[in-house]
């Protein structure tokens, strides 16, 4: 895509040539994804945001005018993906996540590298968090990040000022790692999470809905959409891997 200005050039979209899926923008790059999974960035390059490497001009920091494949996810579905004011993060079916960028305060989440603000990761490289086997949603903030588990667990890392991660007035010191988010939260599950620059808001997954007149069959569908939440979630990511064909269908 290029300016909409009158100064601007013409624009260039890859509709009726290619479909996406999904958007994601940060604070100075964007992605997609396409329909067969594959995921592609463009934008400010700084902190190897875009997950790039070494593909434009040898250089992982390079500014990015047009979609381009972020080749380190050929072959691992994309089926969700956010972008926060200097890093990225995916999740590929299967359950696995991947981040990448800048690395100050802890929100890569892949423990104390250095202290060094300009410390980054230009290669998408898997988070692993213990006790958690797949991954269903992934947020980046400004700062921070967080994720939801297959179980429905909140996990957060980074910056904690301000309470954002949500860990308690205690506890508002940098994580480095993901932290199992416990604290008044009870049972419940969570079905999706939004990182915003000093705040962060979760969903809980329902449990139980009674629509019309509160008759035996709609409590009893509402109660069956809760566990075919992530059945529903296993069926996109296998349509995601059905359709990867191994071509590049955007413009990079």
């Amino acid at each position: 895509m290029s300016g909409i200005t009158e100064r601007g050039n013409d624009v260039k979209t890859p509709r009726g040539y290619a479909s996406c899926v999904s958007v994601v923008a940060g604070s100075n790059h964007a992605g997609v994804i396409h329909q067969n999974g594959q995921l592609y960035m463009w934008g400010m390059g700084v902190s190897g945001r875009l997950g790039l490497d070494d593909t434009e001009g040898g250089d992982p920091r390079a500014d990015t005018k047009r979609p381009t494949l972020v080749q380190a996810l050929q072959g691992k579905p994309v089926v969700r993906a956010s972008c926060g004011y200097s890093h990225s993060a995916a999740v590929v079916a299967g359950g696995e996540m991947y981040i990448w960028g800048g690395a100050s305060s802890g929100k890569l989440g892949l423990g104390k590298l250095t202290s060094n603000q300009e410390c980054y990761c230009s290669v998408p490289t898997r988070l692993r968090i213990s006790g958690c086997k797949k991954i269903r949603r992934v947020s980046c903030g400004a700062n921070h990040s967080a994720c939801v588990g297959s179980g429905g667990e909140l996990y957060v890392w980074g910056c904690g000022d301000g309470g954002r991660l949500g860990l308690g007035k205690d506890n508002m010191v940098t994580q480095f790692s993901p932290v199992l988010v416990r604290d008044g939260v009870g049972n419940e599950k969570f079905g999706s999470v939004s990182c915003g620059y000093f705040q962060t808001i979760a969903l809980t997954a329902v449990k139980d809905a009674i629509s019309g007149d509160g008759g035996v069959s709609e409590r009893s569908e509402a109660k069956r959409s809760e566990a075919s939440f992530e059945e529903d979630e296993n069926t996109r990511d296998q349509s995601r891997e059905m359709a990867t064909d191994g071509k590049n269908p955007l413009l990079h």
